[in-house]
């Protein structure tokens, strides 16, 4: 039986939503279908990943990393030269957490604004 809720994305508060919203975009190959004063919209087949300007932020503010926090986005990737594109756009991955599970190889990352997120490579 299918499930009547599906998950169709998320929303990612941020100092710099434009510098954060080009890292994912560059990243993921994801389509940019809508940006606004305070926000962009990513979009792949029925997933959106909508970046959002954080309210009460200025743009230069930082946050650190946050390499533990109540919801991780995990991204799938067919190759691992998604490792260093995360380096080569700004971003960090964490080599020494990387785990296997279910027989694919999970590691966490850490994008420019000190996000964690996670990357299982199939």
């Amino acid at each position: 039986m299918a499930s009547p809720v599906v998950f169709r994305g998320a929303v990612l508060f941020a100092h710099d939503f434009v510098r954060l919203g080009a890292f994912y975009h560059d990243l993921l190959g994801w389509s940019l279908t809508e940006q606004g004063e305070d926000h962009l919209r990513l979009e792949f087949e029925d997933h959106e990943l909508v970046v959002h300007q954080a309210f009460g932020i200025e743009e230069t503010a930082s946050g650190g990393e946050r390499v533990e926090s109540a919801l991780k986005m995990v991204f799938v990737s067919r190759d691992d030269d998604v490792l260093s594109r995360i380096e080569k756009l700004g971003g960090s991955v964490l080599r020494d957490r990387a785990f296997v599970d279910r027989g694919v190889t999970h590691l966490d990352a850490i994008d420019l604004e000190g996000n964690i997120f996670q990357v299982v490579i199939q």
